[in-house]
């Protein structure tokens, strides 16, 4: 019994640790070939894409985790090269343009800007930018 119990145990085990993720049914954007792949399934193991091929040839494992894609796009990490940090995007952000610091100084917008950096860098990412530059600062 007690060789039983530790064989299920050992399997259940590598069951757990073989993380195997399928995004079934979604359109993928070929960037290289200019292209959206209609009803493609991404093979994710662990944190690599290990293949994409036509949903109708996959047949995800039955342990692993499945996520409807239908109606969705995947593509490749965007990246913006040249932000800057520094200005926030409002209106009080180019004193060198446009002065307003007697409305808002310019200590006080870059102050904001350092202290919402979490919800600038999350806005970027719903876009799909996931790598972003600063060329100035």
């Amino acid at each position: 019994m007690k060789i039983h119990l530790s064989l299920l145990s050992g399997i259940l085990l590598s069951l757990s640790a073989y993380s195997q993720t399928y995004i079934t049914h979604v359109t993928v954007v070929d960037v290289e070939k200019n292209k959206l792949l209609k009803s493609q399934t991404v093979e994710i193991n662990k944190d690599r894409i290990i293949s994409i091929q036509p949903s109708a040839k996959v047949n995800p494992d039955p342990w692993a985790k499945v996520i409807d894609g239908t109606g969705k796009f995947l593509l490749p990490g965007l990246t913006d090269a040249h932000v800057h940090f520094f200005q926030s995007g409002g209106i009080y952000t180019r004193p060198d343009c446009i002065d307003l610091q007697e409305y808002m100084p310019y200590a006080k917008e870059i102050k904001w800007t350092h202290d919402n950096y979490e919800d600038i860098l999350t806005r970027y990412l719903a876009s799909g930018i996931t790598t972003v530059i600063d060329p100035g600062s």
